[in-house]
């Protein structure tokens, strides 16, 4: 069963009994609590939460999938475009998929202002400079995603491959239709077409460009990726795939016991795939308290900061 046909089953109508679920609640209400300190710059209260020896000292992704670092400045700098420096609906369509692409806030920066904001007159451009950098030392992705190595399809790098894709989705246009569509199933069919796209990695594109629209249904389609896989199997072991977006959607309508986010006093519900992202760093989590023999998580070493309030993107606040 594919993840089109597991999302057209009945949600189910409650979530499946569990002796790891309050765990699991437990798990993400504390890191939001954190969170939450920190953006209300609340020592105090931050220092009354220190109590979890691997929330203390490991990382952890935020609860809300917007609130990951990354895609905080994506939103603001390059989605919303908040400082207008894109030329056009063609250049911005083009640099959402080159930000995420890397993955890097220092790669993005790096690139001359006309490559990032005037990109349909880079591409060439764009893919000598980073490959150039990355010749010298200069890590150029994130290491979030495991991407397809690129020689399964005939490119000697990850930048000629996804370059390709993208040059080939604007011949056809699959890119215009992403960008336009509010449609979840729909752009993330098309991006999983594409030469070097898995599952996971058409997911988060297409959640990117699902913040350029208001109406989006976050509860209609939902992908869980490997690492929610282990952690929804953590809490229910056995469980079945075409059980996965089901669940997901169910506990998205359910009183998860977690204070959540707000904006202009209205509550931000948690979405599946904020859910899905939860079970992830859930499964790390589990892994770290464990000592599991695997790749766990980066130490963490900073101390108590305070945090900017969080950016909504402009298609929520309509």
């Amino acid at each position: 069963m594919n993840w089109f046909e597991a999302n057209n089953r009945d949600v189910v109508q409650a979530v499946p009994p569990s002796k790891r679920l309050i765990h699991f609640y437990s798990f993400i209400k504390r890191r939001q609590e954190r969170y939450l300190a920190r953006v209300a710059h609340d020592a105090e209260r931050y220092a009354s939460l220190v109590d979890d020896p691997v929330l203390d000292n490991w990382k952890f992704t935020n609860v809300y999938r917007i609130l990951d670092r990354v895609t905080q400045y994506e939103l603001k700098h390059v989605i919303d475009d908040v400082d207008g420096r894109f030329d056009g609906m063609l250049d911005h369509m083009i640099g959402i998929y080159i930000f995420r692409l890397f993955n890097s806030i220092p790669t993005w920066e790096m690139l001359p202002e006309e490559y990032k904001y005037c990109p349909s007159k880079h591409l060439t451009d764009i893919e000598a400079f980073v490959e150039d950098k990355r010749r010298q030392g200069v890590t150029i992705y994130n290491n979030a995603y495991m991407l397809t190595p690129p020689w399964t399809f005939g490119c000697e790098t990850r930048t000629q491959l996804f370059m390709r894709t993208l040059r080939n989705m604007l011949a056809d246009e699959s890119l215009h239709k992403v960008y336009s569509s509010p449609d979840l199933r729909e752009t993330f069919g098309i991006f999983l077409r594409q030469e070097g796209f898995g599952e996971f990695l058409a997911y988060q594109f297409a959640l990117d460009y699902s913040y350029n629209h208001f109406d989006v249904d976050y509860e209609a389609f939902v992908v869980p990726g490997i690492g929610c896989q282990r952690g929804m199997r953590r809490v229910w072991p056995g469980l079945g795939k075409e059980l996965m977006p089901g669940i997901l959607k169910c506990m998205a309508k359910s009183k998860l016991w977690i204070e959540l986010l707000t904006y202009e006093g209205k509550e931000l519900p948690l979405r599946g795939n904020d859910l899905q992202n939860c079970f992830c760093e859930y499964d790390k989590y589990c892994r770290v308290q464990s000592q599991e023999k695997a790749r766990l998580k980066n130490a963490f070493s900073r101390k108590y900061s305070q945090l900017e309030e969080p950016y909504i993107p402009k298609a929520w606040r309509i």
